[in-house]
């Protein structure tokens, strides 16, 4: 049993629920390989910056999650998560979800997210009143590595969130994630990445991402990834929920388009990594004929003291 007060890092395994530092109470038990967390929270209840006074979003959330670990590869969870906007604009939305991580099979690595989203959703001015919100997405993928030299990889991943081309009805159907979320994670290298595409970047909201991948270690402290994606609508709209794109789609079409990504990662001792990034995505006909192609290049150094 375990209590935790104050501001702390809130971070899962794909980092699909959150990856944010919040103040909060957190309470964890654990028996045997069951385990039980709960906690109260909300994202700066105290300023970080104490000479400037910054509007921040009065959200608070209360969040329950259950874990078994049958074994020491594999763990399933299931939660429910509620963000409630104090000034009520940006809705109430309750997530409930079930999860699988882990080695199920020899030389596999998976990873299942089932999740659907209920509650109630931001205000729709047209409306005069917050819609009922019920939306469902997944994301199902695994990553089998090869025991050869420079132990290649081979991964496979489909996520979906669902959409909702009419939102004046009352109740809206576009699933979204808990905007606490960072979706990155690694594959089988070093370096961590946005697993829905660098350029992109997008929450899963009104989209079905494929992704494919393949990667090599050349040592052990080294590795290279390149992963390719292609996203489409899933009700074609004119706008995108929230991705880094600036163009929005024009409603015609629900091919969004495809993206590579190269990502290098080197990590020549325990407390130091270099991570390099080169992304490029390829606009589909969901956007204007002149639009042009979009990059990324990225480079970080971390060093842990």
């Amino acid at each position: 049993l375990a209590l935790k007060l104050g501001r702390q890092s809130f971070d899962d395994e794909r980092e699909w629920l959150y990856d944010e530092e919040l103040d909060a109470v957190r309470l964890f038990y654990g028996l045997g390989r069951w385990g039980l967390e709960a906690s109260v929270s909300r994202e700066e209840l105290f300023d970080k910056d104490l000479l400037n006074d910054q509007d921040e979003d009065r959200i608070n959330n209360y969040f329950l999650l259950g874990r078994y670990m049958p074994d020491d590869d594999i763990i399933f969870e299931g939660y429910a998560f509620l963000r409630d906007d104090v000034n009520r604009d940006g809705g109430q939305p309750i997530f409930l979800g079930l999860r699988s991580f882990g080695e199920a099979l020899s030389d596999v690595h998976h990873w299942v997210e089932l999740a659907v989203v209920t509650g109630k959703a931001e205000r729709n001015d047209d409306l005069g009143r917050h819609p009922d919100l019920l939306g469902y997405g997944f994301d199902v993928g695994a990553t089998y590595v090869l025991d050869a030299p420079l132990e290649p990889s081979f991964t496979l991943g489909f996520a979906y969130g669902s959409g909702d081309s009419d939102l004046d009805d009352g109740t809206d159907h576009n699933f979204r994630q808990t905007g606490l979320q960072d979706n990155s994670d690694a594959f089988n290298g070093i370096a961590s990445f946005n697993y829905y595409g660098e350029v992109f970047d997008p929450e899963l909201s009104n989209l079905s991402i494929l992704t494919a991948g393949l990667g090599i270690r050349p040592t052990q402290r080294s590795s290279i990834d390149v992963v390719f994606h292609h996203y489409w609508q899933n009700k074609a709209v004119d706008e995108i929920r929230d991705s880094n794109l600036e163009e929005d789609p024009t409603g015609d079409s629900r091919d969004l388009g495809g993206a590579i990504d190269l990502v290098v990662g080197y990590e020549p001792l325990n407390n130091l990594a270099f991570d390099a990034i080169v992304g490029y995505f390829r606009p589909g006909d969901a956007f204007e004929e002149e639009a042009d192609g979009a990059y990324f290049v990225g480079f970080e150094t971390i060093f842990r003291f």
